[in-house]
């Protein structure tokens, strides 16, 4: 039972500092699209005197956040997948390499590092990276078309 109980603390902390990198990095996302906004300015111009309508320059801005947001995710369930399901190899050549048990077995009670993958652990890793990255990419997708295409091109 004190196992059991420690290893739930350890996973309610892995969960909070997954949470920290995930707010870091949609305020990456945030920053970026913020950027590709001022730097496409006389694009969105443009495309909104051929006849694009706010929404539209809104959705793509929103489509890329959600994108990036997206494939970060799946890459990252991927490698986490594999690192996971490989854990007992990894384990064993980092200990026939340095010599330091990563894992001990008098500590642990347990020969090897148990794997189970739980779907709501996996929907709630997937979830909230691709909604903050979401939100992250409103403010400049709602920016956009609000910005003077006139006044980036006086600049040049």
């Amino acid at each position: 039972a004190p196992l059991l109980k420690a290893v739930s603390i350890e996973k309610l902390l892995v969960y909070f500092i997954v949470l920290i990198l995930i707010v870091f990095t949609g305020s990456m996302i945030l920053l970026m699209l913020t950027l590709t906004v001022i730097e496409k300015t006389k694009d969105v111009g443009v495309l909104m005197s051929l006849g694009a309508t706010p929404w539209g320059v809104t959705s793509i801005f929103l489509f890329n956040g959600l994108l990036i947001s997206m494939l970060g995710t799946a890459f990252g369930l991927g490698l986490g997948y594999a690192f996971s399901s490989n854990i007992n190899q990894i384990h064993d050549l980092i200990y026939s390499v340095t010599g330091v048990e990563l894992f001990p077995a008098e500590i642990y009670k347990m020969d090897r590092i148990p794997v189970h993958f739980y779907p709501m652990d996996i929907l709630w890793c997937t979830l909230p990276p691709v909604l903050v990255g979401l939100l992250a990419s409103l403010v400049p997708a709602t920016w956009a078309p609000r910005r003077d295409p006139i006044g980036s091109i006086q600049y040049e």
